[in-house]
């Protein structure tokens, strides 16, 4: 969730800053959250195996609508 809340708040950033080194940072952030995203989870699969790769098949890792759909199919 943190690293989601720092991608929409980099993406915020284009609408205020209106400039096209505000659009050439904003997608250097995001292409390094995600990177961080990926280099956590490899870290955390070194370190919890098994038990961490079953988590992510129940849990996406930034798409939060992957997420709603699997939360209501589930509750239904």
């Amino acid at each position: 969730p943190m690293y989601l809340g720092a991608m929409i708040m980099f993406l915020s950033h284009v609408f205020f800053g209106q400039n096209w080194m505000v659009v050439v940072g904003t997608v250097i952030a995001l292409i390094c959250c995600y990177l961080l995203v990926l280099s956590g989870d490899q870290r955390n699969i070194e370190k919890f195996s098994d038990d961490y790769l079953q988590y992510m098949k129940k849990v996406p890792r930034i798409n939060f609508v992957s997420g709603i759909v699997r939360l209501v199919h589930n509750t239904q």
